[in-house]
């Protein structure tokens, strides 16, 4: 079975936030990426926020965001992270809070 390059696109936003460190280190560096992120502070990320995002945890090597980065797929990722479709997205809708 071979991915196509949507698939791949939506295996590296599932996979986002996978490193090799524990549970608990991971979604630390996250939440303070999101906060960092969050220039508003009202918990959710807006598409510009969210490319912040992208790019701290690309800094941090957390996951994908370096490839996410890389080939420029951040609304892509953005689209299909938020699910409850309201325009932004929120810290429980990353993969790793759930």
């Amino acid at each position: 079975y071979m991915r196509t390059a949507p698939q791949t696109m939506i295996f590296a936003a599932i996979s986002l936030f996978a490193i090799p460190l524990t549970a608990q280190d991971n979604r630390s560096l996250v939440a303070e990426n999101f906060e960092q992120a969050d220039t508003n502070n009202d918990d959710k990320l807006s598409p510009s926020e969210f490319r912040v995002l992208i790019d701290e945890n690309a800094k941090d090597e957390i996951g994908r965001a370096a490839f996410i980065k890389q080939r420029q797929a951040y609304d892509r990722i953005f689209a299909r992270l938020d699910a409850n479709n309201d325009g932004f997205v929120g810290f429980s809708e990353l993969p790793i809070a759930r």
